[in-house]
């Protein structure tokens, strides 16, 4: 069976940091917020004729059965076809997008999740902490992806093959324009999964309400009225421990609790 041929070294660790993340009810929540197709394509970007011309040749995730229906993208399909934009414009192949697509499917060597599964990961960490991410794309068809801490990292200890390197944050800019996505470089702290859950869709306004009890007897309920205000309020909350728990309800979601 074919696996997924690794291009970079990672730290030990981290495979198991993400078996424990896809563990978790929060991890299969998110992943099913951003495979959901419900939005609509910029057709500015994409017209109608390129999608027809990918969609013909086997390279988008979203698929209409017998090629009918109103097309529907999820955020990962967003994300997806601005990588295939992105490496036609260095003058891929569609042979070689085709092999890409095959790529992305395939599971990780020695794990059960591949790396569309990984991009949903980086996904949730771009959207809850802003860091600085990288699609990496291979001369051999495959992918990988690092923020800027890893990608540093592997760069400077042990190097890794020419490859092209696309800006994860400036797609996720286009999908949601009217969130602050401007990078942060380093990683200030390490999130739990409930908690990268949690600022996700606090920062994008996903949500019914959040719950913060900040003492026995006292505290806040927010709706997304006013995201901005709200999500500074929450961060100040969570960087200074003036909570004693916080919980999100997300719609068709079961509350998700920090």
């Amino acid at each position: 069976m074919d696996i997924h041929t690794n291009n970079i070294e990672r730290p030990l660790g981290f495979y198991n940091n993400l078996r424990n993340y896809f563990d978790t009810e929060a991890a299969t929540y998110f992943s099913e917020q951003v495979n959901h197709q419900k939005l609509r394509i910029d057709s500015d970007d994409f017209s109608y004729r390129i999608i027809n011309h990918w969609e013909k040749n086997g390279l988008l995730l979203n698929l209409r059965p017998d090629g009918k229906g109103w097309r529907r993208y999820s955020v990962i399909d967003l994300l997806w076809i601005n990588i295939i934009g992105s490496l036609r414009k260095f003058g891929f192949s569609i042979e070689s997008l085709k092999s890409l697509r095959r790529f992305i499917s395939l599971p990780v060597e020695g794990e059960n999740f591949n790396t569309l599964e990984l991009l949903t990961y980086y996904t949730g960490k771009v959207l809850s902490q802003k860091l600085q991410t990288f699609i990496l794309v291979f001369s051999n068809g495959s992918m990988d992806i690092m923020n800027n801490s890893e990608y540093q990292e592997a760069t400077s200890e042990v190097g890794i093959n020419n490859h092209i390197k696309i800006n994860l944050n400036n797609i996720l800019k286009k999908i949601f324009d009217d969130v602050n996505l401007e990078p942060v470089l380093e990683e200030m702290m390490e999130l739990t999964p409930n908690e990268i859950y949690l600022l996700a869709n606090a920062r994008t306004g996903n949500y019914e309400y959040i719950n913060i009890q900040i003492t026995e007897h006292s505290g806040l309920t927010y709706g997304p009225d006013d995201i901005k205000k709200n999500f500074i309020e929450l961060i100040d909350v969570i960087n200074n421990e003036k909570f004693r728990s916080i919980s999100i309800k997300v719609q068709g979601k079961d509350l998700i609790s920090i």
